[in-house]
């Protein structure tokens, strides 16, 4: 009887985990992310009270013989399943962390990715690197250096997010995983500083550093081509899939998340608990923050009205979408605030000085001068951007 109770209570702490950071839970629950960082924090102390309650049980039934081996058996299958759904499944099996990424140029990502693909676009220091959307969703995570900082660019399918941090925090660098998503979002997981960190504000929810964000870089989603026009001398990801395994995820993936998530109304997890209704659920907006005050620019708008000179929390800025690029530049050049039109692709300031979209001046009396790349929230579907900012305002274009 005692090996009984001791196998069926070694269920009990990795159940619990599995509920609590196991990803696919939140179909029926959402649990508070303190919790979460409670049970990823202690998660050896949780896994081994499991297992050794289970192995004390076994032996308790060989000593005394007084429980079914059968009961062993599926307990202890039921506690290796539940270790597995609370602490492998996303950051292990479906979503590893990619830390030795191998890259390719330009001319031979031409012959593996089509023009209209989308890659996420990073430049750091005048080293640009492009993640294609369809390599880059899993992983999720993938650690590298760029421009000289170590740095972790984080995709998220559900938000249509990338956003790309500095993988240092008070002198320690970090290794990240993605145990589980909240709201849609996916939170991620420092192991080697005990933080969680929530992946659309950067934000250290619990651990070292905590009430800190985390320092970003501009991240772009764009297609291959108008990248590769902006950086021809970019070098691409290579993680196309290996392996059986590898192939049978990313199709389910691609297919259950990346084109039903963008079909149906809502979300995929069903823990927001309302839809801001301004804008459709599933609308792509570029999401800014200055000042303590939040916009988002719908694209469809802004690519109708290519240029936008606007102030967001007394920060003067300009949001372009030109030739399938979208970004967000200040827009104060030597102590003058520029007003900027389109012309042939180019953004035009007052002065006639001609700006590529990556921000530099290519002709004209400020030739030479570069525009200071804002981060921003490039693309992220509007369900996400409004139910992390629900104060948040809505550009509309001037009729």
């Amino acid at each position: 009887m005692v090996a009984t109770i001791l196998a069926v209570t070694a269920l009990i702490p990795v159940g619990a985990a599995s509920m609590i950071t196991g990803d696919f839970s939140q179909m029926v629950y959402k649990p508070k992310r303190r919790t979460v960082h409670l049970f990823l924090k202690h998660r050896f102390w949780i896994i081994g009270a499991s297992f050794d309650l289970w192995l004390a049980a076994v032996v308790l039934h060989f000593v005394l013989d007084d429980t079914s081996v059968v009961l062993l058996v599926v307990t202890g299958l039921f506690v290796a399943l539940f270790t597995l759904l609370g602490y492998g499944m996303s950051p292990y099996v479906i979503f590893p962390s990619l830390r030795k990424p191998e890259w390719i140029s330009a001319d031979e990502a031409d012959s593996v990715i089509r023009d209209d693909d989308d890659v996420i676009g990073v430049e750091i220091k005048g080293d640009a690197r492009a993640y294609p959307v369809d390599w880059s969703f899993r992983p999720h995570l993938i650690q590298e250096t760029i421009g000289g900082e170590s740095v972790v660019m984080s995709y998220c399918l559900l938000s249509n997010l990338g956003v790309t941090f500095r993988a240092e925090m008070d002198g320690t660098s970090m290794n990240c995983i993605m145990p589980i998503q909240w709201e849609n979002n996916m939170v991620i997981y420092d192991t080697s500083g005990d933080r969680l960190i929530q992946q659309i504000d950067g934000s250290v929810l619990h651990g070292e550093g905590v009430g800190q964000p985390l320092e970003t870089y501009p991240t772009l989603i764009m297609s291959w081509a108008a990248w590769r026009r902006l950086h021809p001398d970019t070098t691409v990801l290579h993680n196309p899939p290996a392996g059986l395994w590898d192939r049978f995820v990313r199709r389910f993936i691609g297919t259950k998340f990346l084109e039903e998530n963008r079909r149906r109304e809502g979300p995929m997890f069903p823990t927001i608990d309302s839809i801001d209704d301004r804008l459709p659920s599933k609308a792509e907006v570029v999401g800014v923050e200055a000042g303590g005050i939040q916009r988002a620019y719908p694209v469809e708008q802004l690519v109708a009205a290519r240029v936008v000179n606007d102030d967001v929390g007394g920060l003067p800025m300009v949001v372009a979408a030109l030739d399938g690029v979208v970004a967000v530049f200040e827009r104060t050049v030597g102590g003058d605030v520029l007003v900027f039109s389109a012309a042939d692709g180019a953004l035009v300031d007052g002065t006639g000085t001609t700006w590529d979209m990556t921000g530099r001046a290519t002709g004209g009396q400020n030739e030479g001068s570069q525009l200071v790349p804002y981060p921003h929230h490039n693309r992220i579907l509007w369900f996400i951007w409004s139910n992390f900012n629900p104060a948040t305002e809505v550009f509309e274009v001037a009729s």
